[in-house]
């Protein structure tokens, strides 16, 4: 039988969720550009095909929003520090997440 454990707390979340906010930066930044360039195009030529650039909103929303949820996700892990406790058998496997010394779920 294999027995290990696991804290997660405010490091291990800034670490899993790395690369999603990296993207969603990334995803904000060229989108802004994108929307700004739309912005300057649209005030100084009066042309319908200029409206394909409205499509970076949509990006532009989605890098926004996950940005504000991983930022909001990071700060909630300061309040709950999780201990998971992995317990490895043969036939079988448990896991039993406690919160302050308190098993919440297996």
């Amino acid at each position: 039988m294999i027995k290990c454990t696991t804290e997660i707390d405010e490091t291990s979340q800034k670490s899993l969720s790395k690369y999603t906010k990296i993207y969603s930066i990334i995803s904000l930044v060229v989108e802004s550009i994108g929307l700004l360039v739309y912005l300057i195009l649209g005030t100084i030529f009066d042309n319908q095909y200029l409206d394909f650039l409205l499509l970076f909103s949509i990006p532009f929303g989605f890098g926004l929003v996950f940005l504000i949820t991983l930022n909001k996700s990071t700060k909630n892990m300061t309040n709950n520090n999780f201990v998971n406790s992995y317990e490895f058998d043969i036939d079988y496997f448990n896991v039993a997440t406690s919160k302050n010394g308190e098993v919440v779920g297996t």
